[in-house]
C-alpha cells in the first residue's frame, strides 16, 4: 500500500490513481457479491426445505395435468404415462433428488416384490 501511496503522489492524472486503487476496489466488490450470492443460496434452500418434503405423497398423474396445461406436449406425454404408471411422487429439487427418487422407488419396488427383497 506504501508503493500505492508513492505513486499516487508523484502521479499527475487522476486515471492513474483510479488505476492504483482499482484491484482492491475490485476483489471487496467481488467478496460482497460472493457472500450476498450465498446468503442469497441459503435463503433460497431454507425456504424449499420449509414448504416441500424430500419425498412427497402418492399423486395421481392428473396433478401434473394440471401443472403443465399450457404445455401440450407435455400434456400428450403425461397421458401416454397414465397407460403405464399409476400415481407419481414429487421430490424436493436439491441437486440430489434424482438419486434420492431413484432409492426411494427401488425401495417400494423391493417392498412390493418379496422375492427380489431377499435375493
Amino acid at each position: 500500500m506504501a508503493d500505492n501511496a508513492n505513486l499516487e503522489a508523484d502521479s499527475s492524472s487522476n486515471e492513474k490513481k483510479i488505476k492504483l486503487s482499482e484491484p482492491d476496489i475490485i476483489s471487496d466488490i467481488g467478496r460482497a457479491k460472493d457472500e450476498d450470492i450465498i446468503a442469497q443460496e441459503d435463503r433460497i434452500q431454507n425456504e424449499i426445505k420449509e414448504n416441500t418434503s424430500l419425498i412427497g405423497a402418492k399423486e395421481d398423474l392428473s396433478s401434473l395435468l394440471e401443472q403443465y396445461a399450457d404445455d401440450e406436449v407435455y400434456q400428450q406425454k403425461i397421458r401416454e404415462l397414465r397407460g403405464r404408471c399409476r400415481y407419481v411422487r414429487k421430490s424436493r429439487p436439491d441437486g440430489n433428488c434424482f438419486f434420492r427418487s431413484f432409492g426411494f422407488a427401488y425401495m417400494e419396488y423391493l417392498l412390493s416384490d418379496k422375492e427380489e427383497l431377499y435375493r
